[in-house]
């Protein structure tokens, strides 16, 4: 679960380039018996295209982890990845 916000967009003839930061949280281990519980806070990178309702985008977080159970990893950790939106 993450909050975004988009202080910035950059505006080119054919995309939008939004620029967003949040907060968010998240959980993992379930299926093994040991719960790891993190804040996050990621930075965004889009690509919005203006003829197309289709939004690529990168991320980076930054994690903390708060509740660790068995090896729960690094308390601080970073994560990322890409994506596609389609908006309807």
């Amino acid at each position: 679960l993450t909050y975004l916000v988009t202080p910035f967009v950059g505006r080119g003839q054919s995309v939008l380039i939004p620029l967003r930061f949040g907060i968010g949280g998240s959980w993992a281990g379930a299926l093994e018996g040991d719960v790891n519980i993190s804040v996050r806070a990621p930075f965004e990178v889009a690509l919005l295209f203006r003829r197309a309702p289709m939004e690529i985008y990168g991320e980076v977080a930054l994690v903390f982890q708060i509740v660790r159970e068995g090896d729960g990893g690094d308390l601080l950790d970073a994560d990322g990845g890409v994506g596609i939106r389609i908006y309807f």
